[in-house]
């Protein structure tokens, strides 16, 4: 099977609804549950993931109405590992607090902004048409707001 943009979208949600059942997972913990602040935090960035998860589905369901644009093997090679990778940390050891867990999500969107700046880098090589460049500009800009909406509380 030829890789293509509808396939490359389809793991970048795959890591959103990781990264949103992580945060669910840990807001219903019963560790959480005993910490008001963390249990709300994780419930919120939960929240924030599923709006996200949105936003790749709604993708995902308009490349599937359209052709395949084809993209380099090298390119989902590349991406695949930095997803592992990406998965592999997302894991909640040593979140006692909700300020550890905001110093987590600023990891984790700082690993999505790269993933994406790097897949949107990659695909410049690709003659692909310039909606899809922009759609992934658009997914970038939504990691950076996130980000952004994060940082004021870093001081946790």
């Amino acid at each position: 099977m030829e890789n293509t943009i509808e396939i490359l979208l389809y793991k970048l949600l795959e890591l959103e609804i990781s990264l949103e059942e992580f945060y669910e997972n840990l807001s219903q913990s019963d560790f959480a549950k005993a910490n008001y602040a963390l249990k709300n935090t994780a419930g919120i960035l939960a929240a924030e993931e599923g709006k996200h998860i949105d936003v790749y589905r709604r993708f995902v369901k308009e490349m599937d109405l359209k052709e395949d644009y084809i993209i380099d093997d090298h390119i989902m090679g590349e991406v695949d590992y930095l997803l592992v990778s990406m998965k592999q940390a997302i894991q909640g050891y040593g979140i006692v607090t909700a300020g550890h867990m905001i110093a987590k999500a600023i990891d984790n969107e700082n690993k999505q902004i790269f993933l994406i700046s790097r897949i949107t880098e990659l695909l410049r090589k690709e003659p692909l048409p310039s909606f899809i460049n922009e759609m992934f500009l658009f997914l970038l800009n939504e990691e950076q707001r996130h980000l952004s909406n994060l940082m004021p509380f870093n001081k946790m």
